[in-house]
C-alpha cells in the first residue's frame, strides 16, 4: 500500500480537525452540564419555596387563629379594665371604711370619757376638764 504524502497531510489535518472537534464538544458538554446543574438547583429552590407557600386551607386556618387571638386579646383587655375599676372601687371603699372607723373610734373615746366623768372640751387651751354640772 503506497501512501501519497499529500494523503498523509490530509490525514493529519483530518485527525487534527477531529481532535479539535472532540475538544470543542467536550468544552460544550462541560458548559452544558454546568448550566443544567445550575438550572436544577434553581428549580429545586423554587420547588422548596412552593412547598413553603401555605395552601388555601392553611391560610384559612391561620386567619381563624388570628381572629381567635384578637378576640382573646380584646376579652383580656375588657377583663383587665373591669378588674382595674373594681380594684379602684374597693380601694375607695377601704379608705372610706378606714376613715369611718377612725371617726367611730374617736366617738367611742369621747363617749367613754363622758361615761367616766371627763370630757374633751375643745377650746383655746385644749385641756381635759371634769364633766359635771355646768358652773353657775
Amino acid at each position: 500500500d503506497y501512501e501519497n504524502p499529500a494523503d498523509e497531510g490530509e490525514r493529519e489535518a483530518e485527525q487534527q480537525r477531529q481532535a479539535e472537534e472532540v475538544a470543542a464538544f467536550e468544552a460544550y458538554k462541560a458548559r452544558e452540564t454546568a448550566r443544567l446543574v445550575r438550572e436544577r438547583r434553581v428549580l429545586e429552590r423554587q420547588a422548596k419555596a412552593l412547598l413553603k407557600v401555605p395552601d388555601r386551607k392553611e391560610r384559612e386556618e391561620v386567619e381563624a387563629l388570628r381572629r381567635e387571638l384578637e378576640a382573646a386579646r380584646a376579652d383580656g383587655k375588657a377583663k383587665e379594665s373591669r378588674w382595674r375599676l373594681a380594684a379602684e372601687r374597693l380601694h375607695r371603699q377601704v379608705a372610706s371604711s378606714q376613715a369611718e372607723v377612725g371617726e367611730l373610734k374617736e366617738e367611742v373615746r369621747i363617749l367613754e370619757r363622758a361615761r367616766l366623768g371627763t370630757a374633751w372640751l375643745p377650746g383655746p387651751s385644749q385641756t381635759w376638764v371634769p364633766a359635771g354640772p355646768p358652773a353657775p
